[in-house]
C-alpha cells in the first residue's frame, strides 16, 4: 500500500488550484461597533466626572479659609432624573436628562434688591459722591458701582459703594449690578 502525499504547494507568486465546484467563501464578519461602544462609555464617564468635580467645588472650603456652609439634604432640591433609550446594535444606553438643579442661596430672588443696612451719612463732603451714595442707598445698583469706581481708594464713599450700601460684605470683588440684578 502506498500512501498518497498531498500535492506540493504552488511556487511563490503562482495562484493555487481553483476552488472545487459549489464552493463559496466564508461570510465576512460584521463591522465592529467598538467605536460606538467607546463613545457611549466616554460620555457616561464624562458625565460622572463632571458631577464629581461639581460636588468637589460645592463642598470644599472657600478661599478665605472658612469652612464651607453645611448643606443638608433639606437644603437641596434634586428633581428626578429620567433617562430615555438610545439604541446601538447589541447595546442599549438610556438618554440622560438632567432637569433644573437648585442650590440654597444667601441672595434674594433675581430682580429683588434687599434693603440697605448702612446710611449714606458722614461719608465725606463731596456733593457728587453724596448724590451717588443716596441713589445707591435708594436701590440704584449702578450708582453703587459708579460710587465705587469714582471714589478715592480707602475712602468711606468707596467702601459704601463696594458694599452696595451694606447689602453685601466688603471686598467681594463683585459689582452691585451683578450681585443684585434688577
Amino acid at each position: 500500500m502506498s500512501e498518497s502525499l498531498p500535492p506540493p504547494p504552488p511556487p511563490p507568486g503562482a495562484q493555487g488550484p481553483p476552488p472545487p465546484p459549489g464552493w463559496t467563501p466564508p461570510p465576512t464578519p460584521p463591522a465592529d461597533d467598538g467605536a460606538k461602544t467607546g463613545l457611549v462609555i466616554g460620555i457616561v464617564v464624562a458625565v460622572i466626572a463632571a458631577l464629581g468635580v461639581g460636588a468637589f467645588f460645592l463642598f470644599r472650603d472657600n478661599d478665605s479659609g472658612e469652612a464651607a456652609p453645611e448643606v443638608t439634604e433639606a437644603d437641596l432640591t434634586i428633581p428626578e432624573v429620567t433617562i430615555p433609550d438610545l439604541t446601538i446594535p447589541d447595546l442599549t444606553v438610556p438618554d440622560l436628562t438632567i432637569p433644573d438643579f437648585t442650590l440654597p442661596s444667601d441672595s434674594t430672588a433675581p430682580g429683588e434688591i434687599p434693603p440697605p443696612t448702612q446710611e449714606p451719612d458722614g461719608l465725606g463732603d463731596d456733593s457728587e459722591l453724596d448724590a451717588l451714595a443716596q441713589d445707591c442707598y435708594d436701590g440704584d445698583m449702578q450708582a453703587c458701582d459708579d460710587l465705587y469706581e469714582e471714589a478715592p481708594a480707602g475712602s468711606e464713599y468707596r467702601t459704601f459703594g463696594d458694599t452696595c450700601a451694606g447689602r453685601q460684605p466688603a471686598l467681594t470683588q463683585r459689582f452691585c449690578i451683578n450681585t443684585f440684578p434688577s
